[in-house]
């Protein structure tokens, strides 16, 4: 399907039209990391050395804000930050990026995430020294200042089934749109994505990406193999590679930013210039962060299992992707058994976040269904399986919305306000339909309007699903 590269605007407000309060609060936390970069002794990370063969630990020193030396067992080299020049030999001979870039980068990002030298987790230390609070204060407070308004224009597709058919026909024949900001409607959530794909060059996508910045190898790598925090990697997939052509490229973690979106376009692109295809054979997987929006409540966990077990026929729908129809299958079987057992399971008492997940991950783990609750006892994620390999960004943005959507819907929808969330007339009339599964799991046009009105807060959230949906056919599984 093609994609509108010209629909990077919410409400008609683009990236550029930002106002000078956006920017200053950008340039104030740019800032801010620059400061802690040049305060910090230097930092350790790992990086390929391609003429010795193996991982090798570097030192990045951060001079200024544009300058850092970069110490190897080979010598040590100065990166120009700002124009992304290096004093190697490898630099100079190539003028192409090297590994003290690469290292400089990956430096940038463990600092940024508060993932220090010596450990691949989010442990906020640094070479014997603990984050001051006034530094952890600092962080929550730039999160805070990123995060969006939810909106909810209290639009319902069941009050106004004649526009529902309408968008539906003029849909079909519309490109699947693609925005670059406040994609998901002021969330903060994170989450990943793995793009299975055949035929592509994997090597040649691997290098092209790793040149761009994007990717953390510069070739394909093995199954599961090591990581650099904060880059993609591109990996041997069984199911889909052969030789050196098909694999998956594999996402870090991401939230939603217009950095995010622009990168999953250049991926996307590289890719596709490389011969990587997507058939029936390929998956495309989203996994959400389920920490904060479901954490150890009782309700927001049975919400969920509800909306997963009656909204499934709609979630094959939109899984379609370029194929156009859910592809089924071993690795991507009916989750509704497992969603109906969880919304009659016993679950912990309220607040223990650690025991939901394990007993969740526990009872319902079962890898290759369309909602996979596997991750959630190690990387507290829920993993979403169920679609098609896809190599077109707006279809790939829909799905993150859909599943993100499923997540975020779980924690607000209710009938009842606490203490924290105050439930409005909307989130009233969407607690009732989540709560009508039973009717919900059909192939119908009444299906598709209730998936939407629950899931989604926005209209032009619910159009754009609805764009994939209206040109996809229902499941033959």
């Amino acid at each position: 399907m093609p994609k509108n590269r010209n629909s990077g605007t919410i409400a008609g407000r683009t990236y550029e039209d930002r106002s000078e309060e956006d920017n200053r609060n950008e340039q104030e936390m740019s800032d801010r990391l620059e400061r802690r970069l040049q305060a910090m002794d230097p930092i350790t990370v790992e990086i390929d050395s391609r003429t010795r063969h193996r991982r090798e630990r570097v030192t990045v020193d951060f001079v200024d804000r544009d300058q850092a030396e970069v110490n190897t067992e080979g010598g040590s080299y100065r990166v120009n930050i700002g124009v992304g020049t290096c004093t190697c030999p490898d630099y100079m001979h190539r003028q192409g990026r090297c590994r003290h870039i690469e290292a400089v980068d990956v430096a940038r990002e463990q600092a940024r995430q508060g993932i220090m030298p010596g450990s691949r987790e989010d442990i906020e230390t640094f070479n014997g020294q603990v984050l001051s609070e006034q530094q952890r204060a600092e962080t929550a407070a730039e999160l805070r200042n990123a995060a969006r308004a939810r909106t909810d224009d209290d639009f319902f597709y069941t009050e106004h089934p004649d526009v529902f058919e309408s968008d539906m026909a003029r849909l079909q024949g519309e490109p699947v749109p693609y925005s670059y900001e406040n994609v998901l409607n002021g969330s903060d959530i994170t989450f990943g994505i793995e793009l299975e794909f055949v035929h592509g060059d994997s090597d040649a996508i691997a290098a092209e990406l790793y040149q761009m910045g994007i990717c953390g190898n510069d070739s394909m790598s093995g199954y599961h193999g090591r990581r650099v925090p904060g880059k993609w990697a591109l990996e041997r997939d069984g199911s889909v590679t052969s030789g050196s052509r098909g694999g998956e490229l594999i996402s870090p973690i991401l939230t939603d930013t217009p950095e995010t979106w622009r990168t999953i376009e250049k991926v996307c692109d590289v890719a596709k210039r490389h011969g990587a295809q997507v058939n029936f054979q390929t998956g495309g997987h989203v996994h959400i962060g389920a920490s904060e929006a479901l954490d150890g409540k009782k309700q927001r966990w049975r919400r969920f299992f509800k909306m997963g077990a009656g909204f499934e026929q709609v979630y094959k729908r939109i899984s379609g992707g370029e194929q156009g129809v859910f592809r089924g299958g071993h690795y991507a079987a009916s989750s509704e058994d497992l969603n109906r057992t969880g919304i009659v399971m016993r679950l912990p008492g309220e607040g223990g976040t650690s025991d939901f997940f394990s007993r969740i991950s526990r009872r319902l783990g079962q890898k290759y269904r369309m909602i996979n609750f596997t991750p959630l006892g190690s990387k507290k994620t829920v993993e979403f399986r169920g679609f098609n390999g896809t190599l077109t960004p707006g279809v790939i943005q829909a799905n993150v919305k859909f599943a993100a959507g499923m997540v975020l819907s779980a924690e607000r929808s209710r009938l009842r306000s606490t203490e924290s969330l105050i439930s409005t007339d909307s989130d009233k009339k969407r607690a009732n339909i989540i709560n009508a599964y039973e009717e919900n799991n059909q192939r119908s046009n009444e299906a598709i309007m209730r998936t939407l009105d629950v899931v989604f807060f926005r209209k032009e959230d619910k159009q754009h699903v609805l764009s994939v949906i209206a040109k996809n056919s229902w499941s033959r599984h």
